[in-house]
């Protein structure tokens, strides 16, 4: 659980730096650009984490990296909308405390 409220505090004061922006800018296509700030900043963030993680690991493959910044973009609506942050938690907690729930929501 610890682990889950330091990913929440994460999410709630991340921050993209220029300098992280340019990365992004790099790495993807213009349209894959486009995909990656349709999303929250709390889901950028964390997926820039994971690339930046792939790249301190000593990844290099572009596909991998381009997976990693984008693996979150279903989480955005046709309209551009993103789930917000309070469907996460929920989704944890019941994962956690009602799992039947959680997979018999999950599979609908």
């Amino acid at each position: 659980m610890m682990y889950r409220l330091r990913q929440l505090r994460r999410a709630l004061a991340g921050r993209i730096e220029p300098s992280e922006r340019a990365l992004v800018r790099q790495l993807l296509h213009a349209r894959e650009v486009a995909l990656f700030e349709r999303m929250a900043a709390f889901d950028q963030r964390h997926c820039l984490d994971v690339c930046l993680t792939l790249l301190r690991g000593g990844h290099q493959d572009p596909a991998v990296l381009r997976a990693a910044l984008l693996h979150d973009v279903g989480k955005v609506d046709e309209a551009g909308r993103p789930i917000p942050l309070l469907y996460y938690g929920i989704f944890v907690v019941l994962k956690k405390f009602a799992p039947a729930l959680y997979w018999r929501m999950s599979s609908r």
